[in-house]
């Protein structure tokens, strides 16, 4: 008896042992649960009904050195229906009372709508939380429909928003570029428009503008500014329940204020119409860029619609001529060689060349536009009336490795660092290992001949013609070029300011220039001078023109070119204009400069004298 009795005992001992066991495991795990896991449980709980949403802010204007609005945004009316306010017993009860409400609003405001089953419930299993946009931008006699009659729509709310603008339309669209909406009605960002934190952060988005092009892409992130965000709390199916905090305040975009002066972009595209070409201004000193027009343009506020016909078009409007290193440069390469010729001791200020009318390599001729021959002519002459047996021989005596450095060194073949999507090529130096490269095979005596010219195996754009001219002005600063001058908040502050740099430096003595700029001088101002045309009595030009021609021999075209600074005696800008299909620089280009030039002049000395 006492034997069961102690056997007993241990067994309740036992099981006491495992009831105080168990009930330690679960005060340990109610406390790692509640207590020190409880901030993350008290969190994901919050997750399940706190949503947060992104909102974003007003984008930053682009604005000209004139103060003219190149992109600005207009106040815009669109109208939302809070499903949450219309909902019904079933989902399918909820959509047909929304679209009987939706087409009330048509009704009212004499719209058509588009909307059906499928895309109200889409909206519904999507976005629950967020306000279901109707119709967009209301004019003024819809919105005063509206305004009456409101408070009868049950869920309706009239909300006011920004569109962006372009008020100058066509000019400078290539420099400006455009937006396009990143996100509609709550749905993810695409790939690479946001950080992963970005994505992580939010839960829904609001439809945001993001740049696609020109400035408005490269400047993206200032022009977007700070995005805010709202916390909002939802119920078991996801609808809006209320709002809890405004977590964030956006910020408005920053300011850019360009270098461009939207009159002379004015003046350029006006005498450029019915034309294919481009006209580009920097400033000798600064490389800041004054002007640059390629034409055909289109209109920023019509991109959207327009841009397959645009596509289609032959001319290619959408191309950007002025940065486009396509072109075969012809004469205006002269001036950098002469230069160098003078910098190598191949020629000087006095020494003189017998031009026979022709230039003959092995049994192949490469005639003067003089084909009687200039006798005897020097540099200054061989610049006034472009002779190119001069310059072949001089480029001959050279050698393609030094014109290519000499080249190279005046910007050819190297991407000007222009502050747009990198889009542009950087054109083609003259070389043999770039030679190799392209073509696969080896330089020839021909290959240093034309180059020596302007043709054959060699390119550049306007903008790389506009700042090899400027650094010829400038005594050798090649100049990086620049558009955005600096960037303002929306209280004015300029948060930056841009400070020249420059890109190289022509290795050439300073008392060459003086030859060249002569030269340079006489093709406006000689007897025999290319550009006559380019004689002011408002301003002195020094210029050089150039004619390239393009193409099979059974259809070969020119493009004509045009490129000057100024004022002489102190020079300030450079220029450079081109002109495809044309006749010569001088019949086809230099018109448009001078005009160009003389009117922008006359515009700025009635507006000094206005203030």
């Amino acid at each position: 008896m006492i034997k069961e009795l102690h056997h007993f005992n241990y067994r309740l001992l036992f099981l006491l042992s495992l009831l105080f066991l168990a009930m330690f495991i679960l005060i340990w795990r109610l406390y790692v649960v509640q207590i020190k896991g409880g901030d993350e449980h008290r969190e994901s709980i919050r997750s399940q009904s706190i949503r947060r949403i992104r909102i974003p802010s007003v984008r930053g204007r682009i604005i000209s050195s004139d103060g003219q609005y190149f992109a600005d945004n207009r106040v815009k009316y669109d109208t939302y229906i809070h499903i949450h306010e219309l909902r019904k017993r079933t989902k399918a009860g909820t959509i047909e009372y929304v679209l009987e409400k939706i087409q009330e609003l048509a009704d009212l405001i004499g719209r058509d709508h588009t909307f059906t089953k499928e895309k109200v419930d889409k909206h519904i299993r999507q976005y629950p939380a967020l306000p279901f946009r109707l119709f967009e931008n209301l004019q003024e006699d819809e919105l005063a429909r509206l305004t009456e009659q409101m408070p009868a729509i049950p869920g309706l709310e009239l909300t006011t928003d920004y569109m962006r603008i372009y008020p100058q339309n066509e000019l400078g669209a290539h420099l400006i570029g455009y937006v396009n909406k990143r996100v509609y009605g709550g749905s993810k960002p695409r790939p690479g428009d946001l950080s992963r934190d970005d994505i992580r952060y939010a839960y829904y988005f609001y439809p945001e503008q993001i740049g696609r092009n020109g400035l408005e892409k490269v400047f993206n992130q200032d022009l977007s500014g700070e995005v805010g965000f709202r916390v909002v709390r939802v119920d078991s199916m996801g609808y809006y329940h209320d709002q809890l905090e405004q977590e964030h305040d956006k910020k408005h975009g920053l300011d850019l204020h360009l270098t461009l002066d939207a009159r002379a972009q004015r003046i350029a595209q006006r005498l450029l119409a019915g034309k294919l070409g481009s006209l580009v201004m920097l400033d000798v000193n600064t490389g800041a860029v004054k002007a640059m027009v390629s034409n055909p343009s289109f209109d920023l506020n019509r991109v959207r619609y327009d841009y397959g016909k645009h596509l289609k078009n032959p001319s290619r409007p959408l191309v950007n001529r002025s940065i486009t290193a396509d072109y075969l440069p012809g004469s205006i390469l002269k001036p950098i060689l002469g230069l160098g010729l003078l910098q190598e001791g191949l020629h000087t200020e006095n020494s003189e060349y017998d031009c026979l009318g022709y230039y003959k390599i092995g049994n192949r001729e490469i005639d003067c536009h003089l084909h009687s021959g200039h006798g005897n002519l020097s540099l200054t002459t061989a610049l006034e009336d472009s002779c190119n047996p001069y310059f072949i021989d001089g480029g001959i005596r050279m050698g393609v490795d030094k014109l290519h450095d000499l080249y190279k060194s005046a910007g050819v073949g190297v991407k000007p660092g222009l502050e747009l999507d990198n889009r542009y090529s950087a054109g083609i130096v003259p070389g043999r290992g770039e030679m190799q490269l392209r073509q696969r095979r080896r330089w020839i005596m021909s290959d240093t001949a034309f180059v020596s010219i302007g043709q054959g195996f060699v390119s550049i754009s306007p903008l790389q013609a506009a700042m090899f001219t400027a650094a010829v002005a400038n005594g050798g600063k090649v100049y990086k070029p620049y558009l955005v001058a600096e960037k303002r908040n929306f209280q004015g502050t300029t948060i930056f300011k841009r400070e020249p740099q420059l890109k190289s430096v022509l290795q050439i003595d300073a008392k060459h220039y003086s030859t060249v700029h002569q030269g340079m001088y006489d093709v406006v101002y000689g007897d025999i001078g290319t550009a006559k045309v380019v004689r002011s009595d408002l301003i002195k030009i020094a210029g050089k023109t150039g004619t390239a021609e393009v193409g099979p021999r059974s259809r070969r075209t020119k493009n004509t070119w045009f490129v000057g600074f100024g004022p002489f005696e102190k020079p300030e800008f450079a220029i450079a204009v081109l002109v495809e299909n044309g006749v010569s620089g001088g019949k086809d280009a230099a018109p448009i400069a001078i005009r160009f030039i003389e009117e922008f002049l006359a515009q700025s000395k009635e507006k000094q004298a206005e203030k």
